[in-house]
């Protein structure tokens, strides 16, 4: 380890794995946060679906998200070396599929442009693999699975990470950062704690904007998110569903134990709490493709905000002569483009030694 000193501001799922991956590549590093992982990454899903995510115009977030359940599989297994525990990378799949006529020419085409850039892809129906719609109203009849995606528990990957930043002796400094001094020589970090000196410093504060100023040419803004969890459906082991309902996207997630968490609902809003008509028609689509939901009890819903850049792609935005970079524009991939995002920072910290 050197007595390079690395501040990393904000742990959230993108601010975790890049503390680790600093400090593993032999950095000392502070992370300053008020409360860990309680930001987007609270609400997220935690799905790695680069291919049921596929933008057909945006080939460049698929290339940088395709690896990403080989990434955090990896990560899984360090980790698991380093705590004798960690937590499970489930390549479930997922299954594509469509409320109407319009929905279903969607899947047709996505799973079209899958094929295209070498996905796997495979047209199923209920007939031949009746467990793979288990739950499903009975009119989806057929589908597109794509074996390649796989799902993490965020919870258990952010209590993964910071046992982990424990072991490898990060510091942490439970309290926000309320500005941030750079020079050609060093970030001085400012809050309740008092001042702190660090060689470096890489911002991954969401939907925040660095505590510098308006230093930053990049800008993002915050899409609501609301996820809804319940026990009572048990698809464990099989695939995530993706679904359009009249447009509108939907997903399911089956955890153990009975479980299963689901969403998509999207509002341009910086409110923290979902409106009620936006839980209703995520409840609504989620009765319709999946009506065995009925009989699930409520057990919570959770809200984030995801930060998302002008371009919809994620940045690494590097002040070299001020030591500082902002980390953020994820949107929805926060949690599939972690480890990416890590490996920027980790870049840019030995770049600077």
């Amino acid at each position: 380890m050197t007595s390079f000193p690395v501040a990393v501001v904000g742990a959230g799922i993108v601010g975790l794995t890049s503390a680790l991956q600093i400090r593993r590549a032999g950095f000392d590093v502070v992370l300053f946060d008020e409360t860990p992982g309680r930001g987007a990454t609270f609400a997220a899903a935690g799905m790695l679906a680069p291919s049921a995510e596929f933008d057909p115009a945006d080939e460049e977030s698929f290339l940088l998200q395709r690896d990403s359940v080989a990434r955090w599989t990896t990560l899984s297994r360090e980790l698991g070396e380093l705590l004798g525990e960690t937590f499970g990378v489930h390549q479930v799949g997922t299954l594509l599929t469509g409320w109407g006529p319009s929905d279903r020419q969607w899947v047709s085409a996505l799973a079209t442009a899958v094929r295209a850039v070498g996905a796997p892809s495979e047209v199923v129906n209920r007939a031949e693999s009746p467990d793979l719609f288990y739950g499903l109203h009975d009119r989806i009849s057929g589908g597109v699975l794509l074996p390649g995606d796989a799902w993490v528990d965020p919870d258990e990957v952010v209590a993964t990470l910071l046992a982990a930043l424990d072991v490898l002796g990060v510091e942490q400094v439970r309290s926000a950062v309320t500005s941030m001094t750079p020079s050609d020589d060093a970030v001085l970090i400012e809050g309740p704690f008092g001042e702190r000196r660090c060689d470096a410093a890489v911002v991954c504060t969401g939907v925040a904007a660095p505590p510098v100023g308006s230093r930053s040419t990049e800008t993002v803004r915050p899409v609501r998110g609301s996820t809804v969890r319940g026990v009572g459906l048990d698809r464990v082991g099989l695939p995530m569903v993706r679904a359009w309902v009249q447009g509108r996207p939907f997903y399911l997630v089956g955890r153990g134990e009975a479980r299963v968490l689901f969403g998509a609902s999207s509002e341009e809003s910086s409110g923290d709490r979902p409106a009620l008509g936006e839980l209703t028609r995520l409840m609504r689509d989620a009765l319709d493709i999946v009506p065995a939901l009925e009989t699930v009890e409520w057990s919570e819903t959770r809200t984030g905000l995801r930060p998302t850049s002008t371009t919809g792609r994620p940045f690494f935005d590097a002040h070299v002569d001020e030591r500082w970079a902002w980390s953020s524009g994820h949107y929805r991939h926060g949690i599939t483009l972690a480890p990416v995002a890590a490996e920027w920072g980790v870049r840019f910290v030995e770049a600077l030694q």
